[in-house]
């Protein structure tokens, strides 16, 4: 998995845990205290800025009211940015190769190669 879409993931996370908290209705301040986390872990939790431990996650679960596949994001979403990056890096490839098809195919099946 490339780091964009680790980042996309822990992004999705940190909004449903958002959403989570603000459906309980607690300040990030309570939600940090009842986890043992500070305000800031939660707030960067939340921004997607720092992962989450799976602990850490089933604690927010339950002091939210949440089953905790609410809290991860589906894969239709993951499957979609996943989709807009290969496209913007399809098209950055096309541009890169200046209309020359066979230099496109092969920066493609090098990618390929070396995932």
């Amino acid at each position: 998995m490339i780091l964009e879409q680790l980042d996309f993931l822990y992004e999705q996370v940190g909004n449903n845990i958002r959403l989570a908290r603000e459906n309980k209705g607690i300040s990030q301040e309570q939600l940090a205290k009842s986890v043992a986390l500070s305000r800031t872990s939660i707030v960067n939790i939340e921004k997607g800025r720092q992962r989450i431990s799976l602990h850490h996650l089933m604690e927010i679960a339950y002091k939210t009211d949440s089953e905790i596949n609410k809290l991860l994001p589906g894969l239709d979403s993951f499957d979609l940015e996943v989709n807009s990056f290969n496209k913007t890096w399809s098209n950055e490839i096309s541009r890169s190769s200046m209309g020359d098809s066979k230099t496109e195919i092969n920066i493609k099946e090098f990618i390929k190669k070396n995932q």
